[in-house]
């Protein structure tokens, strides 16, 4: 049985509460540098049987608490752990990049209207009862510089302008 007592969709700002909350319980958590993430890739993704070899001589050697700081025991369930939490990257993941589709198409609805309006009103404005909506014209145009048609005799970077007659 569910013991939410919300329903419905949740609000950003209410998620990104919740998300905070969350992660103030995750044992351990913080983040790396991508130079300190980078050094440990290859040591932390040894091949499972590497693994499991390891795992199993450690728990067969007395001495591995006092080579590594913990009993071959603590390294087994260390890993254990480190499986579920996983399962949780994994999930995470997949949201993350569901709520990036999401907006995603929330954005692409946004510029397909925004375009429309500009395509519609560039036509209106050519009839003299819809003359007020120059100016929201000219402000789209002048906002869409990227892709747009340059100005006579502006040189694109690189470029050279030929010298003037």
């Amino acid at each position: 049985m569910n013991n939410d007592t919300t329903s419905g969709p949740i609000d950003p700002e209410e998620l990104v509460q919740e998300l905070r909350r969350l992660r103030d319980r995750i044992p351990n958590y913080g983040q790396l540098t991508l130079r300190q993430a980078q050094s440990m890739v290859r040591v932390a993704n040894l091949p499972v049987e590497v693994v499991h070899a390891g795992l199993v001589a450690g728990k067969g050697y007395a001495g591995t608490k006092a080579l590594v700081g913990m009993t071959g025991e603590e390294l087994w369930q260390l890993n254990e752990l480190a499986g579920r939490w996983t399962a949780v990257d994994d999930e995470l993941v997949a949201m993350l990049s569901g709520v990036r589709a999401t907006n995603l198409k929330r954005r692409h609805i946004i510029g397909q209207a925004v375009l429309l309006i500009y395509t519609t009103l560039r036509g209106l404005i050519k009839q003299k009862a819809h003359s007020a909506l120059i100016p929201f014209v000219a402000m789209m145009k002048e906002a869409n510089r990227i892709g747009g048609k340059r100005k006579q005799g502006t040189a694109i970077e690189g470029e050279q302008k030929p010298p003037a007659a």
